[in-house]
């Protein structure tokens, strides 16, 4: 198991925990886009309309592995949600990120296993940084999850 394989099933746990909630974003240009799931990252969009067809969108993604030199230790895959939304509501376009940032939240809070393989080791963070490239919002959370650790081998190197 892979720090990658922990991502791709930890967004496909969240994307149907939020096709169960009935999840639909708010601002009209987008409601037909549904939501996009998955791990890794978006495609680069050539230009804003492509921009606005993409979201919202959640992804997940390693970004960094601690191992330890104890073999009988597993290994923490450190994570990053993003989460990216979009409404052009000037007053109240945020409420859209909160909003999609805390289901994610409650998601991964009360499914702290996920797949029967990966174990959420607390504490999980949550950031919106200040500047926003509006319409669009975003925000991301960092969580870490316990993955095996890959066994070594001990091999003979004897020079044949």
């Amino acid at each position: 198991m892979t720090p990658i394989q922990c991502a791709i099933d930890l967004a496909a746990f969240i994307k149907q925990q939020l096709a169960e909630m009935n999840y639909e974003p708010t601002d009209d240009k987008i409601l037909a886009n549904g939501i996009t799931v998955r791990s890794g990252y978006m495609p680069v969009p050539k230009n804003n309309e492509e921009k606005a067809k993409q979201c919202p969108y959640t992804l997940v993604r390693p970004v960094e592995v601690d191992d330890t030199d104890d073999p009988d230790n597993e290994c923490k895959a450190h994570l990053q949600i993003l989460v990216m939304t979009y409404n052009d509501d000037t007053d109240n376009g945020h409420l859209e990120l909160y909003h999609l940032l805390e289901l994610v939240r409650q998601i991964i809070l009360k499914n702290r296993i996920i797949v029967r393989k990966y174990s959420l080791q607390l504490p999980a963070k949550t950031f919106i940084p200040e500047i926003q490239p509006f319409p669009q919002w975003f925000g991301y959370m960092t969580v870490d999850y316990l993955i095996p650790q890959p066994e070594y081998n001990i091999v003979s190197h004897l020079g044949r």
